[in-house]
């Protein structure tokens, strides 16, 4: 157990780390606490010095065995999504940057019909305005796109 902390505040950050909710990870760890208490308990708990510290060297510990990094997959996906997009397919295309977008926290619900030189469309989370997106000039816009933004 790490210096500084007892069983339960090092149990809530290793659950927090392996991914659960704070309130979760709360309960979990032996702490009593239900609805918004319990989520403003984790919060105070999470802020803690000797917890945030232990959090933050578990997450640096495990970025050094991480096997794929975040910018391996980025980089993957990127060349993934070019090669979709010059075999017109929009269905992969659609479904990788979607996959991008997220791990690049720009997901949003929202998605714009997007027609394509050959008649298909091609439906994707929003990025810019929808003047980029327009008529004629949309699958030059998109290898635009793909050129500009994804460069890892």
């Amino acid at each position: 157990m790490p210096k500084g902390l007892n069983q339960r505040q090092a149990a809530f950050a290793e659950l927090l780390v392996q991914g659960l909710a704070a309130s979760q990870a709360y309960r979990k760890a032996g702490y009593s606490a239900e609805g918004k208490s319990a989520d403003e308990a984790a919060s105070r708990l999470s802020r803690h010095v000797k917890v945030k510290e232990y959090i933050d060297e578990m997450r640096e510990e495990a970025k050094g065995d991480a096997i794929y990094t975040s910018k391996e997959l980025q980089k993957d996906l990127t060349t993934m999504m070019k090669s979709a997009l010059a075999d017109e397919d929009r269905t992969g295309f659609s479904a990788l940057a979607t996959q991008l977008c997220k791990i690049q926290g720009l997901y949003q619900k929202e998605t714009v019909d997007v027609n394509l030189n050959s008649g298909g469309v091609l439906v994707m989370p929003m990025a810019g305005s929808i003047e980029e997106w327009n008529g004629n000039q949309a699958g030059e816009d998109q290898k635009r796109l793909m050129d500009d933004a994804v460069d890892v």
